[in-house]
């Protein structure tokens, strides 16, 4: 791989430098890559083509992927990708996601930087954090997931719950503003439609389980920062702590006419 190929820094990455190098995306490596590697590979044997390939490393140890062509869902969304045709089609990729993410025999003992403490509650390999910017678009629609840093085996609620969150939106009014919407949108049909799209039957618990991530996100950042953790300072700096206890308030005062949506 030529050393002299130019190096362009892609949008988002919080915690990671990623670049961009002719067609093919390099990334930092991390204690959990091999596992995220070998699920990635068994996308690829599925056919699952939504998910990046992997290609190695280069001289500098990075990993190297293929590059989804597209457009990356960052903030503000364009309105091709606030569309219910856009929420729907990343459901179905969602759903196509878990159908290809099967638990392989010898997986629990790889070495995820995310599990679900309870082996009884895993379904799948997750993706964690299923979200518009960790979803490639084209024209609106997702043709891509990416960065599966946080992938690991858990209940497939755990994915569902906060791409709902994400994409629904289920966050404050002034968030979705953020988000890119003119005005806030019609969560709670947004929510039912996203059920729909996805073929999720059983969803009690799927409020439950989005304000369990949402905290739980909250939490992570404020033990990090008291640890002195560096890797927080952009979710400090825009105020990430302040944001997702708004969200949490606006689905609490909520939580019922949402609930009706979906049961």
């Amino acid at each position: 791989m030529p050393s002299q190929e130019q190096e362009i820094v892609l949008k988002g990455g919080n915690e990671n430098v990623v670049v961009q190098v002719g067609e093919t995306v390099r990334r930092p490596v991390h204690p959990w890559t091999p596992a995220v590697h070998a699920l990635l590979r068994q996308l690829e044997a599925i056919g699952f083509s939504e998910s990046p390939r992997v290609l190695g490393f280069d001289a500098q140890g990075r990993e190297v992927l293929t590059m989804i062509p597209g457009e990356v869902g960052n903030y503000p969304l364009t309105p091709a990708m606030m569309t219910e045709a856009s929420l729907v089609a990343c459901a179905h990729m969602l759903r196509r996601y878990h159908e290809a993410a099967s638990i392989q025999p010898g997986w629990g003992d790889l070495p995820w930087r995310y599990r679900d403490p309870d082996p009884a509650r895993w379904e799948v390999i997750c993706h964690s954090d299923v979200a518009p910017y960790n979803i490639v678009y084209r024209e609106g629609l997702s043709v891509g997931l990416i960065d599966f840093d946080v992938a690991g085996p858990g209940p497939k609620l755990w994915d569902i719950a906060y791409a709902a969150y994400r994409l629904a939106p289920l966050g404050s009014d002034a968030n979705c503003i953020g988000f890119g919407f003119r005005e806030p949108p019609d969560r709670a049909r947004r929510l039912a439609r996203f059920c729909d799209a996805y073929g999720l039957e059983d969803r009690r618990g799927l409020l439950e389980m989005a304000i369990t991530r949402i905290e739980g996100l909250r939490d992570d950042i404020l033990a990090r920062a008291a640890a002195g953790d560096s890797g927080v300072a952009t979710h400090l700096a825009e105020d990430h702590v302040g944001s997702y206890n708004a969200d949490l308030a606006r689905i609490r005062a909520n939580e019922a006419a949402l609930e009706a949506s979906i049961l």
